[in-house]
């Protein structure tokens, strides 16, 4: 089911992908299938950012997020790239440059210029090199890729940093 809502996001059906990422998370749920979980409502997080619903994007990520971290899955890298895009959006141009520093760190990219991980990510990386100096970016950068996991899942959480 989760798989075929990202071939309905791709293709631009955005209302099929939030059917069937919801039906896979009450799947997941019932199940308890913890992974499933974390990993639909990261799903539900992009395309909710996406379709500008930012409140119930940030929800999905940070359920998503802690989830993860709790199961120790490596998914936590792919939620700090949508709260990191979520900051961006929203204007805090430096939380969102930390973000995605501790993603990077993570693998899901190294530099301010990695724009990779999806599609819609490169016009925010973008949107946030343009808003901030480049000392600023690189320092916010470094600093969320010297976050270890448990850090930076706090600072995504509001706990910390």
């Amino acid at each position: 089911m989760r798989m075929e809502g990202i071939f309905a996001e791709q293709q631009g059906d955005f209302v099929r992908a939030e059917q069937l990422f919801s039906g896979a998370l009450q799947r997941y749920r019932a199940a308890d299938e913890k992974p499933g979980i974390a990993l639909a409502l990261c799903s539900l997080g992009h395309l909710w950012a996406r379709a500008g619903e930012l409140e119930r994007a940030e929800a999905a990520f940070r359920e998503s997020i802690a989830r993860y971290h709790a199961i120790e899955y490596f998914g936590v890298a792919t939620c700090l790239v949508g709260l990191a895009a979520l900051a961006e959006q929203c204007g805090n141009h430096l939380r969102a440059a930390r973000l995605w520093g501790a993603a990077g760190a993570m693998g899901a990219g190294s530099r301010p210029d990695w724009t990779d991980c999806r599609p819609d990510d490169a016009p925010r990386v973008e949107a946030a090199r343009v808003r901030l100096s480049a000392p600023e970016l690189a320092a916010a950068w470094a600093a969320g890729s010297a976050l270890t996991i448990a850090e930076a899942v706090a600072e995504a959480l509001g706990e910390g940093g």
